[in-house]
């Protein structure tokens, strides 16, 4: 998510052999029950997940539209060793043009956003965190 006006860019990383999907929702009071109860609204969600998206345990451990094309929706966790979700949220300052991030790009400990018009960002990290293979990712 970019940010021009505060100029910073907020970004995470994930290892997707863990977390298969990320889910992005908006709630605008629809949820009527506790501890909503109306009142959450104008919020944007951003939720990584193997699962079948919000349909719960159910229908994430049956074949589903999602496990039918091969995007696995369960794990299977194992009492005599840990299940590790290293996640990365970060920051990064932007220029006053840089818009929208288009690519992200990992080598050794920086990570590099570039956006639409083509302006950088960078951030140092420590992505042997991840355990995750090499990132790269392009809109």
């Amino acid at each position: 998510m970019t940010f021009p006006k505060q100029q910073f860019v907020w970004f995470a990383l994930k290892d997707p052999r863990v977390l298969r999907s990320t889910i992005l929702w908006i709630s605008n009071g629809g949820r009527h029950y506790p501890p909503w109860s109306g009142r959450h609204v104008n919020v944007l969600g951003i939720e990584d997940v193997t699962a079948n998206f919000h349909m719960g345990l159910t229908e994430s451990a049956r074949k589903n539209p999602l496990s039918a094309e091969g995007i696995p929706t369960v794990m299977t966790l194992n009492a005599r060793r840990p299940t590790v979700i290293n996640y990365i949220m970060a920051v990064a300052k932007i220029p006053a043009k840089f818009d929208r991030v288009v690519a992200v790009e990992a080598a050794s400990d920086l990570v590099s956003l570039r956006a639409v018009n083509g302006a950088t960002a960078s951030a140092k990290l420590d992505l042997d965190f991840l355990g995750a293979p090499a990132i790269h990712c392009t809109k």
